[in-house]
């Protein structure tokens, strides 16, 4: 079965700091699924197997054109990508109703420029693994999977890509150009972890909002 993936790019800069550390989220195990009328379900296998059944007894029958063959198939391709789509969507409404807010714990301080001994918070945000540890038991639950990948950016730094896959086959993907993160004198290797973390992050939330 052919998968449909739709994709996104966001362009951004990557900043990780290191700060005391702080409370991990707390976590969702299960909760209720709740209910949605009017969409419908579907069952992936046994379409697949009727549809295959179909395919056999033509290919049996000399008498059947290899082109109509073809646009046979190529209908069903496209009915079976509407339908992961519609059960993608399907789910991920399902999921968005009981995926919790997370809490920004996370500061990033910079000195004051009239008095270099205070620090002033510019921002807070969620660590990633702080996101994941709430967001994954629910990923779970509704049928998707959460992957990351990275690649070398032309001009350098990395490119993170997120991709939310469904169990039915439709997945959705974004990708974010980072610059590495040289804050904090860290080295290449720490500012690659860095930047990597810091797409992860921004990746699921715009995957998951």
């Amino acid at each position: 079965m052919a998968k449909k993936t739709e994709t996104q790019t966001v362009d951004a800069g990557a900043a990780e700091f290191e700060m005391p550390p702080v409370q991990p989220a707390q976590s969702v195990t299960h909760v209720p699924a709740p209910k949605m009328a009017g969409l419908p379900a579907t069952d992936s296998m046994a379409v697949a197997a009727n549809m295959m059944s179909i395919i056999e007894k033509m290919a049996e029958n000399p008498n059947v054109e290899v082109d109509k063959m073809t646009a046979i198939l190529d209908m069903q391709e496209r009915i079976w990508n509407k339908q992961a789509e519609i059960a993608f969507n399907r789910d991920f409404a399902l999921m968005s109703q009981v995926m919790p807010r997370i809490k920004k714990t996370r500061g990033v301080s910079y000195k004051d420029k009239e008095d270099g001994n205070k620090l002033k918070e510019a921002f807070k945000y969620a660590l990633f693994e702080n996101i994941d540890e709430v967001v994954r038991p629910l990923i779970d639950q509704f049928g998707f999977s959460l992957s990351f990948t990275s690649e070398p950016r032309d001009g350098g730094g990395l490119v993170v890509t997120g991709i939310l896959a469904h169990r039915e086959g439709h997945s959705r993907k974004t990708s974010l150009p980072l610059a590495i993160d040289t804050s904090g004198g860290k080295s290449n290797l720490q500012g690659m972890g860095s930047t990597s973390s810091y797409g992860r992050r921004y990746a699921t939330c715009i995957l998951l909002n």
